[in-house]
């Protein structure tokens, strides 16, 4: 199923960057239909709300399509486990889940699916953390296995369960990476 999710992402900007602190590499993707509208003040301290509700209307019009691109997003974050899972040591692997995990993480806000952020967050927070990704193959699946299931049972906004999960999920991550230094296994 093609949506305009992908068309967006194969026209992106994408900027390579280094971050000062640690020298890590990463990219910076901006999608082309960006929009590029910000909300403006009247000078009086109020917000033009007309700015606000053209912005509304924006996501609304794509609001159907956000169930498409969920399944894209959940679907690609399985298939670079899956790869991951079949190639333990290959650093493009651990970058493909990484970047997956973070397109969730951050999808989930756009389409109004909180509970997806949520559970994408503890999942960024050890890629990011960890050199030897899978050193931590049990909690990576664990916290895909989360976020197919929220997905599957349309779970998109936190209720206790997904809260409990999460804190779960975050309690694990900060036990495995307390030194705040990149793991090895």
């Amino acid at each position: 199923m093609a949506t305009n999710w992908g068309k967006a992402m194969a026209d992106a900007q994408i900027t390579e960057m280094t971050d000062p602190k640690s020298g890590a590499k990463y990219q910076l993707i901006q999608p082309a239909n960006q929009p590029h509208t910000k909300v403006k003040f009247t000078g009086k301290g109020d917000v033009d709300f007309r700015v606000v509700d053209a912005a509304d209307r924006g996501v609304q019009r794509h609001a159907g399509e956000f169930d498409g691109w969920i399944d894209e997003w959940v679907n690609a974050l399985e298939g670079a486990l899956g790869r991951l899972k079949g190639a333990p040591q290959d650093r493009l692997a651990s970058e493909l889940l990484t970047a997956a995990a973070h397109e969730v993480k951050g999808g989930g806000t756009m389409a109004n699916a909180p509970a997806l952020t949520a559970l994408a967050n503890p999942l960024c927070d050890l890629m990011e953390r960890v050199d030897d990704a899978a050193a931590h193959i049990d909690l990576i699946e664990l916290c895909v296995l989360a976020i197919d299931a929220a997905r599957r049972e349309k779970r998109f906004e936190p209720d206790d369960k997904v809260r409990d999960l999460v804190a779960a999920l975050d309690a694990e991550t900060i036990r495995r990476t307390s030194s705040g230094e990149k793991q090895q296994g």
